[in-house]
């Protein structure tokens, strides 16, 4: 969608001050979809302007990553990692932190490593094993609630009656 809006032609035929644009951009703190459309523009920029804002976006992206990675990895993985993947997490979490610097027009790839450093493993891994245990757990109480009713105690009303 936003490529169509870049490409158009009346866009092109604007006088837009794509440095004061971008640079305030980037002050606001953008969030990672905002990252998104910022890059889009960055790289309509180049044909544009004289300034180079590679450096800059990478700075907020690296400053917002930092502040951000570990909860939106916790939170995607205790939805959807299981107890069985616990040894894949390494793997899980760099394909995520890869998949969303891959989003941006501006190459950032070269900072997977200082985010995935970002990442604290071992309470994610703690998180999945606390929730696979208490699940478990649960599971054996309504087990053992199932196991100790008696054949009549599990009947109603109606059954009773059509029993007579």
């Amino acid at each position: 969608m936003f490529d169509s809006l870049i490409d158009s032609q009346d866009l092109k035929n604007l006088d837009i001050n794509w440095d004061r644009i971008i640079t305030s951009s980037l002050e606001q703190s953008p969030d990672h979809y905002e990252l998104i459309l910022i890059s889009y523009l960055i790289i309509e920029a180049e044909n544009n302007s004289d300034t180079d804002f590679t450096e800059d976006f990478t700075a907020v992206t690296l400053e917002y990553w930092q502040n951000q990675i570990h909860d939106d990895i916790k939170d995607c993985f205790n939805s959807t990692l299981s107890y069985d993947d616990i040894d894949s997490i390494n793997n899980e979490v760099e394909i995520k932190v890869n998949e969303y610097l891959g989003e941006y027009k501006v190459n950032v790839s070269h900072l997977e490593d200082e985010i995935y450093e970002c990442v604290d493993l071992e309470s994610i891994r703690e998180g999945i094993i606390s929730s696979y245990h208490e699940q478990y757990q649960e599971d054996e109480y309504y087990s053992s609630r199932n196991e100790n009713r008696s054949f009549d105690g599990g009947l109603d009303e109606v059954d009773t009656l059509f029993e007579r």
